[in-house]
């Protein structure tokens, strides 16, 4: 065999050599970090390596033997790189019970390797073909390789109980549910009620069957949003359960029941800025923004101009949130309204008219609640010692 020589002018070694060397080196850092194959955590590979390319073997840094680093592999999940807890377990729903694959001899933990056969066919250790009967009751559905959660079940179990299972544990396995499945309104109520989400995934059918969708739309008013029948998005039952969840779910509602005033106060009283999806003529009616605002002093955002100077509504609203002062500019004058702003939220004084920012009163109020606050007041306030003092003894 010719020996070519190396840039440096030096014969090079042959290619077995090289390998060696390279190997050598590779494995000493191997060695010195894990003491394992990284791609699949096998001691072994490291072994075979070492005996084929006649490499000597290399010293545990723990002064571990070759018997007791196997033994310290053998206790460890490969899939999770962690301990295992000990014996397998009996009890299949537990996170730490054991699970072993008979083709290699490998414990894992049991939902590690639920989740490594729903993508993968190989044993995580030896990549030897794993025989679907070994596995076949860690899997509820095998959506064409997608990875989704993998629930263990019993193999006495039929379809549809597998499937309420799962569903009761993560609602969107739902998605990959058979066709029938998600026709079947056991294994889709199960699915709401963990998460009324969950209804996007559900048939045709049951999306329009009432029951189903009451019981999404409790659970989670945004359910309201899956829907694209008119019949349900018109029912006021249904959008009156989904607004009293999350009155934001009011934006799915249709629009006239978006101008229903029973449906906007349950909505507003859940959440009073979703006085944003009512309809303009119940964006001025007063007991409505009056609920909304004092649910969220920020809905009156949405009452602007119609009742921006009406000092009840705007009351409300500063006691809830002192800053949305910024938006009445026809009662920033207006005493009693900017004690209650200020009383809330010392900063809503930089929103107050002059003449209340020279009121000593209001000051105070104002630097008792937020000492920075002071920075609002008129130059004289600035240095009134009484407002100095007060503004000192809050942050």
């Amino acid at each position: 065999m010719s020996i070519r020589s190396s840039p440096t002018g030096t014969a090079a070694a042959p290619q077995g050599d090289r390998l060696k060397t390279v190997l050598s080196a590779g494995l000493g850092r191997l060695d010195r970090l894990s003491l394992h194959c990284t791609p699949c955590n096998d001691p072994m590979h490291q072994t075979d390596l070492l005996k084929n390319y006649g490499t000597p073997p290399l010293e545990d840094p723990r002064g571990r033997t070759p018997e007791e680093l196997e033994r310290a592999n053998v206790n460890m999940c490969t899939i999770c790189s962690s301990l295992l807890a000990g014996p397998a377990q009996a009890d299949d729903s537990l996170p730490d019970a054991l699970e072993r694959v008979r083709a290699s001899g490998h414990w894992y933990h049991r939902w590690c390797l639920a989740e490594w056969v729903w993508t993968r066919e190989t044993d995580p250790n030896t990549r030897a073909r794993i025989q679907p009967a070994e596995v076949e009751d860690l899997l509820l559905f095998r959506p064409n390789g997608v990875n989704v959660w993998p629930i263990p079940v019993q193999p006495q179990q039929t379809e549809k109980q597998r499937a309420i299972a799962a569903v009761t544990d993560h609602a969107f396995a739902l998605q990959y549910a058979s066709l029938a499945l998600r026709g079947d309104k056991e294994v889709v109520l199960a699915a709401v009620a963990q998460d009324g989400l969950a209804l996007k995934f559900a048939s045709h059918e049951l999306k329009n069957d009432k029951e189903v969708v009451l019981a999404a739309v409790a659970q989670n008013g945004f359910a309201l949003g899956d829907l694209s029948s008119q019949e349900m998005i018109n029912d006021k039952e249904v959008v009156l359960a989904a607004v009293a969840q999350n009155g934001y779910a009011l934006q799915y509602a249709s629009l006239a029941l978006r101008g229903d005033k029973e449906v906007v106060l349950a909505a507003v009283a859940e959440d009073g800025f979703a006085l944003r999806y009512a309809s303009p003529e119940l964006k001025k009616d007063r007991e409505v923004v009056l609920v909304a605002v004092a649910q969220c002093g920020n809905a009156l955002v949405y009452a602007i101009p119609e009742l921006e100077g009406d000092k009840e509504v705007v009351l409300a609203a500063v006691v809830q949130k002192g800053l949305v002062l910024e938006y009445v500019d026809a009662l920033r004058g207006d005493r009693q309204v900017v004690l209650a702003a200020v009383a809330q939220d010392g900063r809503a004084l930089q929103y107050a008219s002059p003449e209340m920012k020279n009121d000593k009163e209001v000051v105070l109020l104002a630097v008792a609640q937020v000492g920075y606050a002071l920075r609002y007041a008129s130059p004289e306030m600035q240095t009134d010692p009484d407002v100095v003092r007060a503004a000192g003894r809050v942050p």
